[in-house]
């Protein structure tokens, strides 16, 4: 089995998709020094991150990757990350930004986020997952989905989705997390795996309901994940969904919390460290041993011996 019930794990947790456009005259460089100036307050951030970094579409869109294991966690990176978000709207269109969850962690970011024109998701059904990741480095692939279901068809397609859930938890051990939400007649997929190839297999998997879903809704579709993994993906998807649009993922991107122990681990290394070379830093010789061989203890210098 691929992955678990989101009792056994992490599970279900708190993804933000906030997108970008860059305003006229702005260029890309300037906005990766930005993303590169948010990673960094990542890093040092709230431990409830889960992943985090930033893909990037043509020479003026980008997109943050960003899971959290609560709202709690959201809003505490939000709160530590202010000074780049003040920069980066000086330079940036935020697009869309969609939330997904489950509705009561969702619920207690409504009035935080107000102002920020949010769209959110709730999950429904059954969601799996194998998170967190392992890192510290983050290079998984996403795979976002968005079925506008047509008029009468949704209970029909909510049906479809738990037969898709039903045929993953038996399919391949790539994926990372997978689950269903809503809002109205939408429904996003949000799709987690380790590389190209859980995203090939798991359509495999799920190919007949997803099938069905296909002509119960319009669909779009995103690929997020590192160049390599995004040209494996691009043809075998671009079949099924010719619309679909492909995200590159930045260097950079981390598993906070991972990444933070694996940083207590070598600062822990550096201090067992340090008084083993003051064990073995060379001791001054006294003065009289400049001339004439070493110093024994009381300054006279000791005889050399004798040459065989």
């Amino acid at each position: 089995m691929g992955c678990t019930t989101s009792r056994d794990t992490v599970g279900d947790h708190v993804q933000i998709m906030p997108y970008f456009k860059l305003k006229e005259g702005k260029t890309m460089a300037e906005a990766e020094k930005l993303m590169d100036a948010f990673v960094k307050g990542v890093r040092g951030g709230t431990e409830k991150t889960l992943y985090y970094g930033f893909t990037v579409k043509g020479d003026d869109e980008f997109m943050c990757r960003e899971g959290y294991r609560d709202a709690e966690g959201a809003l505490a990176h939000l709160e530590e990350v202010k000074e780049q978000l003040d920069q980066v709207t000086k330079i940036c269109e935020i697009t869309s930004l969609e939330i997904l969850g489950p509705a009561v962690e969702l619920k207690k970011l409504e009035e935080p986020l107000k102002s920020l024109n949010a769209v959110y998701y709730p999950t429904y059904g059954e969601n799996l997952s194998s998170l967190p990741l392992e890192g510290p480095v983050d290079t998984h692939v996403t795979l976002q989905a968005k079925f506008t279901v047509k008029e009468g068809k949704m209970e029909e397609f909510k049906k479809c989705s738990a037969d898709c859930i039903a045929a993953t938890r038996k399919g391949t051990k790539l994926i990372k997390y997978y689950g269903f939400y809503s809002r109205d007649n939408i429904v996003r997929s949000r799709k987690g795996y380790e590389n190209a190839d859980g995203v090939l297999a798991h359509i495999g998997d799920i190919g007949e309901p997803l099938g069905k879903m296909i002509e119960l809704s319009e669909l779009e579709v995103q690929i997020h994940g590192t160049k390599e993994d995004i040209e494996k993906a691009r043809e075998p998807v671009s079949k099924i969904v010719p619309q679909a649009t492909f995200w590159v993922l930045r260097e950079g991107a981390v598993t906070c919390a991972v990444d933070k122990k694996t940083e207590k681990k070598e600062k822990e290394a550096k201090k067992d460290e340090e008084p083993a070379a003051k064990d073995v830093a060379p001791k001054a010789q006294p003065e009289e041993a400049k001339e004439g061989g070493e110093a024994k203890e009381g300054g006279e210098p000791e005889e050399e011996e004798a040459a065989d």
